[in-house]
């Protein structure tokens, strides 16, 4: 067996026989069917692998890209000393409300740098980080939070639960009684309505999922960035803002052209020239004139990291977090018609009537179940939409993600949307069929969704190449929930799991979630060892 660092395609790989497979795979490498050979792109783990098995055959490659790395790290630690939290820096919060170490440096690094990059991976908790800040400075008099229209109602909800300063939050909607000194609007209002927003200067400015401006031409970018017309430069938001943040968790150093408009918005020094930051940093096809790649990679990230750029991966900070993390991602109840949206008042209140959380309501006769279940499916397929712009979204930050759903033609209309990259497990193909899809999510790089139907997560299903899992729909009994969540959480699992669970506020699933919630916190305390000393 020989180990080969691939440089075009930046991963770890093994010549090695048939029989050496098992070795391979037990040890977490990953099978490219493409290119026919086992490979991992996780430094750790090729690492571990070398100092564990002395008598394998190891290219010079190999041992020059590692040096390479630790003189990165060793470079990126330097770049942060400075970001060590003083005993005496305290980030006002309120009762019963920490924030992790990593996220105390976060509110540190913001404060000290003003206009920044968050760029901390999915699931550490940026929005968090930005709103104790904002408790932090009490320069800070009025917000404008510009994100996703699938993330409004959770700023709007983050915002109540960890401001401690008195803010009216409101989420605009075109009416200028909204316009309070906490607002939040997502990219298309903002393209409507510019002027509207344009008639005051706002202390700070902030653009969830910042990756959206990243092309020039399109009208969120110009609104954001400003533009040229007839000649004449028309300023944009950023121009009427004191101070920026910008959130992603996508990694956007493998793609410089995508970054400029971004710190234009900083007004960072290496976006004051496009031809100069194109000549230092951006390989272009001349024949066609696009951006093809990138150059100069690790001196734009020491650059960037050294000035306005806060980057954290999971596994950086693994100690600090708990093993599985859940995220509720509430869409306007407005993404529903009238009808639709009385449905679930009256559903949520047959629900309230009839449903015992200790019981299957399938099992009770009296339980109006197709009613509440029609109007569930219905209020489904209004997610859709909204859900493969979530699911679109992360593929941006994540290489695997696991979806889950209940209805056939949910997962299905899922599946048909990404197809080319996606298997699915619904409980309808046989055992044989299930195996294998599992088998292509877990071996196959280019296979990156799982599509699978909650009540088919069984077990002995492994689905551990991912560490996200994003449920568009939901059961009744919190073990099917939990079940289908172990099948990322399970050993083998190097990551911390991430699940987001998708639901529309005032919904029978909201309220359902609320209960689920509940019961699922109160079974972790019950049964978790890591409770036990809290109760003596």
């Amino acid at each position: 067996m020989l180990a080969k660092y691939d440089s075009e395609n930046k991963c770890f790989y093994f010549i090695s026989a048939y029989e050496e497979k098992d070795i391979l795979k037990s040890n977490g490498f990953y099978w490219d069917p493409a290119k026919k050979r086992w490979y991992t792109k996780d430094y750790t783990k090729i690492i571990d692998f070398i100092r564990n098995n002395g008598g394998l055959n190891v290219d010079n490659s190999v041992y020059e890209e590692i040096n390479r790395w630790f003189e990165r790290r060793k470079e990126n630690m330097k770049l942060n000393l400075d970001l060590e939290i003083e005993n005496d820096f305290n980030v006002p919060l309120p009762e019963s409300l920490n924030l992790y170490p990593f996220q105390k440096i976060a509110v540190k690094f913001i404060a000290k740098n003003k206009n920044v990059l968050l760029a901390d991976e999915m699931g550490l908790g940026k929005t968090i980080e930005v709103l104790a800040y904002i408790n932090f400075d009490k320069n800070i008099k009025n917000v404008l939070v510009v994100c996703p229209a699938s993330l409004k109602l959770n700023w709007e909800r983050e915002a109540r639960k960890w401001l401690i300063r008195q803010f009216d939050v409101s989420i605009f909607d075109g009416d200028n009684s909204k316009m309070t000194d906490f607002v939040i609007a997502n990219y298309e209002m903002i393209v409507k309505y510019l002027s509207i927003f344009k008639t005051k200067i706002w202390d700070l400015l902030i653009l969830d999922e910042s990756q959206y401006i990243k092309n020039f031409k399109a009208k969120r970018t110009k609104a954001i960035v400003g533009f040229r017309d007839s000649g004449k430069i028309v300023n944009g938001m950023k121009d009427y803002a004191k101070q920026k943040i910008l959130l992603t968790g996508t990694p956007i150093l493998n793609y410089p052209h995508e970054l400029y408009t971004q710190l234009k918005v900083l007004n960072h020094p290496l976006a004051q020239s496009y031809q100069k930051f194109r000549d230092e940093y951006i390989v272009y096809d001349l024949r066609y004139n696009v951006p093809i790649g990138g150059k100069n990679i690790e001196e734009l990230q020491r650059e960037l990291r050294s000035s306005c750029m806060l980057r954290r991966e999971k596994k950086e900070v693994l100690k600090e977090l708990p093993a599985k993390i859940r995220q509720i991602l509430l869409l306007p109840e407005s993404i529903l018609s009238k009808e639709e949206l009385e449905e679930n008042k009256r559903g949520v209140e047959l629900v309230k009537k009839y449903w015992d959380e200790n019981l299957n309501p399938l099992q009770s006769s009296i339980v109006p179940f197709e009613e509440i279940s029609s109007i569930r499916h219905k209020t489904a397929l209004e997610k859709l939409p909204y859900a493969i712009e979530i699911i679109e979204n992360a593929l941006e930050s994540e290489e695997k993600i696991v979806v889950f759903g209940h209805h056939h033609d949910v997962i299905n209309s899922i599946y048909e949307k990404f197809k080319d990259i996606a298997v699915k497990a619904t409980g309808e193909e046989n055992i044989t069929e299930r195996d294998k899809a599992v088998y292509e999510f877990q071996n196959n790089p280019n296979i990156r969704i799982f599509i699978g139907s909650i009540q088919a997560m069984g077990l002995g299903i492994t689905l551990t190449t991912s560490s996200l899992a994003i449920f568009v729909e939901i059961e009744w009994r919190p073990a099917d929930l939990v079940q289908a969540e172990d099948r990322l959480h399970r050993i083998g699992q190097e990551d911390v799991v991430h699940v987001q669970y998708v639901l529309v506020n005032d919904s029978i699933e909201a309220f359902m979630m609320e209960k689920i919630s509940a019961k699922i916190e109160i079974s972790k305390r019950l049964l978790d060892s890591n409770y036990i000393n809290s109760y003596g």
